[in-house]
């Protein structure tokens, strides 16, 4: 099953996101409509310490008005590899380097409206590094290292929420440590 696009309105621009609504001949060869997001996707880090804590970051999100307990994470730069995007959101969100960066996983967060992807890294034996960056002006957060046993249980808990973590978390628990 195909969709074949026939003509693209771009809806809105924003800084890091456009808005698109496309018209379509669906499927069953009759016109739609498709309204869609834009966005330059982003990697997220499962940083893990020596110790193996957890690295989390706790921020507030505007758009369901609730604190969050999140992997670090953040959106790619301009023709920036996602290895690049989760190195530099790992030092500017939480301070934290370091050497063995692999690739758990890559996900389509919201495919129903959005052609977001996120890779999912895996960060070993991370280190705090001299100097932490300042991050973004408009970020707020703070940092919490949580051990595996109270990882399972912010897990059953359903005291994680974001996606990208869970999927994160429950890929290491499940995968990783088998």
């Amino acid at each position: 099953m195909k969709e074949i696009l026939k003509k693209t309105h771009i809806v809105h621009q924003g800084s890091f996101i456009d808005v698109y609504e496309d018209d379509v001949i669906l499927p069953s060869e009759k016109p739609g409509k498709r309204l869609y997001v834009k966005h330059p996707g982003g990697s997220g880090i499962l940083a893990i310490t020596p110790d193996n804590k957890v690295v989390l970051v706790k921020q507030y999100r505007y758009a369901i008005h609730e604190n969050l307990l999140e992997i670090p994470a953040g959106k790619r730069d301009h023709d920036e590899d996602f290895l690049s995007t989760a190195k530099r959101e790992l030092m500017e969100e939480t301070g934290y380097g370091s050497n063995a960066f692999s690739l758990l996983t890559m996900i389509y967060p919201t495919p129903g409206y959005s052609d977001e992807v996120i890779h999912i890294f895996l960060a070993k034996n991370v280190y705090l590094l001299p100097e932490k960056s300042s991050g973004d002006d408009d970020e707020f957060i703070t940092i919490e290292l949580v051990d595996l046993t109270t990882i399972k249980t912010l897990l059953s808990s359903q005291k994680i929420k974001d996606s990208k973590t869970l999927i994160a978390l429950q890929y290491y628990l499940n995968r990783v440590m088998i």
